[in-house]
């Protein structure tokens, strides 16, 4: 495939990917306010309700970014070494982990 072709297609899953959850948010908070549906769960559990769901937009924006502007994505670490297809895949999964983890860390209940 071209790697123009990939880079166009890898924008559109990301802006199709951003708008979704956009769009979500925007689901839950207008039910929340306006019909007070999920609003106490929602309130209880926004971390995870909201901000998981985020880390995991945030991380995949971020391995795509990373793949679009540098090229293949290669992950080392701990005497592992990914390339191709799974290093992406691990590199989101870093990311992601990362993201909720500071989620747990950061977030007062």
């Amino acid at each position: 495939m071209d790697p123009r072709a990939q880079a166009v297609m890898g924008w559109i899953a990301v802006c199709l990917v951003s708008a979704l959850t956009v769009l979500f948010f925007g689901i839950i908070c207008w039910r929340g306010f306006s019909e007070k549906a999920w609003l106490k769960i929602t309130q209880d559990n926004f971390a995870t309700i909201v901000g998981l769901p985020a880390a995991a937009v945030g991380s995949l924006f971020l391995v795509l970014v990373l793949r679009f502007t540098t090229g293949d994505i290669s992950v080392e670490g701990f005497g592992l070494k990914f390339q191709g297809a799974a290093a992406p895949i691990v590199f989101w999964v870093v990311c992601f982990l990362a993201m909720a983890s500071a989620i747990k860390m950061l977030w007062k209940q």
